[in-house]
């Protein structure tokens, strides 16, 4: 969270238009005169943010899912044990991702979820609920028929999000 601080404006930037340019001055290798050279970096992009910080830059918090950590006093002794069996668990899940195919996940309820929209954090986070429904769904894509359709001379292969999904 400390290094974001001076690069707050470019994250936001890149996380909401999905691209990012800067204009740099540097000398040209063959003539030694000043020029400028313009830098871009495209996403889509993830950023993960972890802190102890209180305050958090709100408009940087508001393009984020927010998760916490179980802080119970039980955690540690726990804590501990996994860490033990950190190398079989990640093993565990890289097997599992390996399982994964990319698929289109289509959500027939898409149109009939309500959420709260009078604020812009609530908008922002209204996309970030989707997404969610649509990684559980994909996650959970061995349990579900392929289904596909045929979309300007290709056959697409997809997904639908059902109500287990969607709990």
């Amino acid at each position: 969270e400390a290094g974001v601080r001076d690069a707050s404006y470019a994250l936001k930037l890149l996380q909401s238009e999905g691209e990012l340019s800067i204009a740099s001055t540097g000398k040209d290798p063959h003539t030694g005169r000043l020029v400028t050279h313009e830098y871009k970096v495209e996403g889509p992009v993830a950023i993960l943010l972890t802190t102890t910080a209180i305050e958090i830059d709100e408009e940087l918090l508001n393009r984020c899912l927010v998760l916490s950590g179980d802080e119970d006093r039980a955690q540690t002794l726990e804590g501990l044990l996994a860490r033990q069996d950190r190398e079989a668990i990640l093993e565990t899940h890289r097997n599992a991702q390996r399982l994964l195919q990319p698929l289109l996940v289509a959500n027939p309820f898409a149109r009939e979820l309500t959420f709260l929209d009078a604020r812009t954090r609530t908008r922002r986070d209204h996309v970030k609920y989707l997404t969610l429904i649509r990684t559980v769904a994909l996650l959970r894509q061995h349990q579900k028929p392929l289904q596909s359709v045929e979309h300007r001379g290709k056959t697409l292969t997809y997904i639908e999000v059902d109500v287990v999904d969607l709990r």
